[in-house]
């Protein structure tokens, strides 16, 4: 992500000097960054998360989680 934020930057300038006629105009692109995809949970996962804990047998901690 470091190099698209330098190039944003020298993006700017460069239109900023087109902009003054310092230099001839042109568009900058700026490459898209392919985003890995975050796995999700299962719908077993799911289940076992979101399934209310037994008030009387368990504790708070096992609660709070």
């Amino acid at each position: 992500m470091a190099i698209n934020t330098y190039l944003r930057g020298l993006r700017a300038f460069l239109y900023y000097c087109m902009e003054m006629d310092y230099m001839a105009d042109f568009k900058i692109r700026i490459p898209k960054v392919d985003k890995k995809l975050k796995e999700t949970y299962t719908d077993m996962e799911l289940n076992v998360l979101l399934k209310k804990p037994n008030l009387k047998t368990c504790g708070f901690s096992e609660y709070k989680i």
